[in-house]
């Protein structure tokens, strides 16, 4: 989906998020399900948490 070169023709290092494992929060009484939408994360957690939540993880680099 990503082309690391044309990114690279234009100086830009590519970069993606990867949440941590040991991101989970309630979303109502049924087991967690992750990697879903900023949008699931918000309806779920206060602002407070949902600023904790997005401090949770590891930027991957693009191929070079």
């Amino acid at each position: 989906m990503y082309s690391d070169s044309a990114f690279k023709e234009e100086n830009i290092k590519l970069r993606f998020v990867k949440t941590r494992e040991s991101l989970i929060y309630q979303q109502f009484k049924n087991a967690f399900v992750a990697n879903l939408s900023i949008i699931d994360v918000m309806m779920f957690n206060s602002q407070a948490e949902i600023k904790v939540l997005l401090s949770q993880y590891d930027l991957i680099e693009g191929e070079n």
